[in-house]
């Protein structure tokens, strides 16, 4: 396991260290070519017999352990900057030490010798510093809180007492109300980054005003992309320490806007401005993260359907419809060709496969021109497609068939069979009957296309002014989806409340989501591209030379795959969830 601790409190050896840790990485990231696995068999059992005692994870877990995902937060180049945290503290303590009240035989800067109500007290000071617009200042106290939020790791001897420190101090910060300071704090961090980032470099300047130049603008935007990463870090370790608690996700959608709305609109920006230097690796695993902590994990979603799809009458998929689920849409079809080959078979069956089509037509257009006799098109498009079918396979003859052919049944027209199951039963086709029952057996309705149905239904009452009375008998075909005693599960509080913020969250994020699933799906095909070839081992992984004639990976190497790799399972991870809750 690579440590987190190891890359921030070593500066000085980190980049031996790495060298070793990357290098695991890498043959870990890669895997096992089929060349040496074909070489050394041995490895091959051992990795057998190790797979039998079991993997160290669930497939169903929603994250990694805490720290495993605090340490893929960083990157190895950053080694430098976590020092430099540690350095500010010290800075701001040596200012604010006397000025604290702290105890005079403890020494200045000496965190693990205060008691929590003396930290506290430090924390809220740091909280409050970051509104400050001194930038020297303000930049200090910044990252001395990150310093604390990484567990103090100048005073820590192990990693657990280093995770511990962490767990404690986001505690604090949470208590302290340090989200709200820390997003606000962020909030115009990314202001003065947009401001800044528009500002045109063929700007003239007049005497009243004072443009930067173009290195200036670099510099000052460099800057401040160093400030807006370090608040990504420190909510990402509150968010990330205290993923799971309720109170977490009430103060996540309770700001203003909500974090994973805000964190969604700076990634959809990102479509329209350079993004040279922005902390897009951790902009993306917050957003991930904070919409995590806000709706919940697998549980709280399978929790959360049932209880709707429960609330809304509907019968849970059967064992049947497991297996083999049939759609709306594959009931419409299958009744169309079924209407077209026999144009006039009867059959009460019919009827079962009523409620399947009307629902087929949620994703349908909008009628654009309604009839005076408040009668709606949706009636009439099955029975439109009906006759389109029967005169396409009518319209043209049949070709001339050679031979045994002649005496054959021409598939491409339609059977007449003046059949009804309730005169001539035993005349109707058996495969007929059985593909009805089967249709209907396998019938499987979610409850995103019910609830979309119904609020198409809603729209279309309201724009007649009145019920359609064509639709009764569809009204009454759905009515045997329903459950005729419906048990309904009390959705607890908080998965009520979960409910609501889904909502929310999609209703605002709707203008700006095309743009950050654009943004996200070039992020996911940047990652997937072979990387930078100027190094010696990247143009040997370009040119599939095979590893044990490439030249070792550098620190950089390492960086930049485990970079590529980690951001890729972000994006990924992000678009999954936004998907899974939509359904």
């Amino acid at each position: 396991m690579r440590r987190l601790e190891a890359v921030a409190a070593h500066a000085f050896s980190v980049e031996r260290e790495s060298h070793m840790v990357g290098a695991s990485d890498l043959e870990s990231a890669m895997g096992p070519t089929s060349h040496e696995m074909a070489r050394d068999h041995d490895d091959i059992t051992l990795l057998r017999n190790e797979g039998r005692t079991g993997i160290p994870f669930s497939f169903q877990e929603d994250v990694d352990c805490i720290e495993n995902e605090l340490e893929e937060f960083y990157s190895y180049i950053e080694a430098p900057l976590l020092l430099e945290n540690k350095a500010s503290w010290m800075v701001w303590a040596r200012r604010k030490w006397n000025s604290c009240c702290m105890p005079a035989d403890v020494p200045i800067g000496a965190w693990k010798a205060l008691d929590t109500h003396q930290r506290r007290r430090i924390l809220h000071l740091l909280l409050d510093a970051l509104d400050l617009h001194d930038t020297e200042a303000r930049t200090t106290a910044s990252h001395a809180l990150l310093y604390h939020l990484q567990g103090s790791f100048g005073e820590t001897d192990s990693e657990q007492e280093q995770l511990a420190l962490i767990r404690e101090n986001a505690r604090m910060v949470f208590e302290l109300g340090g989200i709200e300071d820390i997003f606000v704090a962020c909030k115009r961090a990314c202001w003065r980054h947009y401001m800044l980032n528009n500002l045109s470099d063929q700007q003239v300047p007049s005497e009243n005003t004072q443009v930067l130049t173009p290195q200036e603008k670099a510099e000052c935007l460099e800057s401040i992309n160093v400030e807006i990463s370090t608040h990504f870090s420190q909510l990402y370790t509150v968010i990330e320490s205290l993923r799971g608690e309720f109170a977490l996700s009430e103060i996540l959608m309770t700001t203003s806007p909500p974090l994973p709305i805000y964190l969604l609109g700076l990634i959809a920006n990102l479509r329209e401005k350079s993004i040279g230097g922005f902390p897009v690796k951790k902009l993306v695993l917050l957003t991930w993260k904070s919409v995590l902590a806000s709706l919940g994990g697998y549980e709280a979603l399978q929790r959360c359907k049932e209880g709707v799809r429960s609330r809304e009458g509907l019968a849970p998929k059967s064992a049947i419809a497991e297996s083999v689920p049939v759609s709306p849409q594959d009931m419409r079809q299958f009744h169309a060709e079924v209407t077209a080959k026999y144009p006039t078979l009867v059959d009460e069956q019919q009827a079962g496969l009523l409620a399947g089509i009307t629902l087929s037509d949620v994703t349908s257009a909008l009628p654009t021109r309604l009839k005076g006799n408040g009668q709606g098109d949706e009636t009439h498009l099955v029975m439109d497609e009906e006759r389109l079918a029967v005169a396409k396979s009518a319209a043209a003859p049949p070709p001339l068939k050679p031979g045994r052919q002649k005496f054959q049944t021409d598939q491409s027209r339609p059977f007449i069979l003046p059949f009804s199951s309730e005169k001539f039963r035993d005349q109707v086709p058996l495969g007929i009957q059985e593909a009805f029952s089967l249709y209907q057996d396998h019938l499987y309705v979610k409850t995103s296309t019910w609830q979309t149905w119904l609020v198409r239904q809603e729209f279309l009452n309201e724009l007649r002014g009145a019920r359609d009375p064509s639709m009764l008998q569809a009204q009454r075909a759905l009515s045997t989806l329903h459950l005729e005693n419906p048990m309904h599960p009390s959705l607890n509080t908080e998965d009520e409340q979960r409910l609501e913020w889904v909502e929310q969250i999609y209703r605002q994020s709707l203008p700006s989501l095309q743009s950050a699933v654009i943004v996200l799906l070039k992020v996911v095909l940047a990652t997937s591209t072979p990387g930078n070839t100027n190094s010696a081992f990247g143009r040997a992984v370009a040119e599939n030379v095979p590893p044990e004639h490439a030249p070792p990976p550098t620190l950089e190497d390492v960086d930049v795959i485990r970079h590529r790799e980690i951001l890729n399972k972000g994006v990924t991870f992000l678009l999954l969830f936004k998907l899974v809750w939509s359904l």
